[in-house]
């Protein structure tokens, strides 16, 4: 079977909203990184029902939404700007990210994965660094940035 291989993006959305980046889920399934990638961006990968079922329950998302059959995917909703400054990947990066909001790097996966809130003050600083207004990054949370 020539052609090119299908493109997962909604295993790297799930992913992403998951808190994992690629060296994590490869971890938890027992896979190497490249593995991961190549299966997120097109590339060759031998990917069986049961890999699939590991995959599908290390991100906490159905295996027919991550592995959709056919040129197009189903859409997931993609992540937000916040997700996506949040998940930032490496961790030299993930170190001057929680430096720069003045918080440990704990602090920001717990943000990142939805297990905290940050304070109105820390909000307006992430808001300040996508450039983006409060509002629409903390819908929820818009009267505590108002104040």
């Amino acid at each position: 079977m020539g052609g090119m291989q299908p493109i997962f993006i909604n295993l790297r959305i799930s992913r992403i909203a998951a808190g994992l980046r690629q060296r994590d889920l490869a971890h938890l399934i027992g896979r190497s990184t490249s593995f991961v990638c190549r299966l997120e961006t097109g590339g060759p990968a031998s990917l069986t029902p049961e890999i699939a079922k590991t995959i599908a329950q290390a991100v906490n998302a159905p295996a027919a939404v991550l592995f959709a059959k056919g040129a197009a995917p189903r859409p997931l909703d993609p992540p937000t700007p916040l997700e996506m400054l949040l998940s930032v990947e490496g961790r030299s990066q993930r170190k001057a990210l929680a430096q720069e909001l003045e918080i440990t790097q704990g602090h920001l996966a717990a943000i990142a994965r939805g297990v905290c809130e940050p304070d109105a003050e820390l909000a307006e600083k992430i808001a300040c660094i996508i450039g983006m207004p409060f509002a629409e990054l903390f819908p929820d949370n818009s009267r505590r940035g108002a104040a």
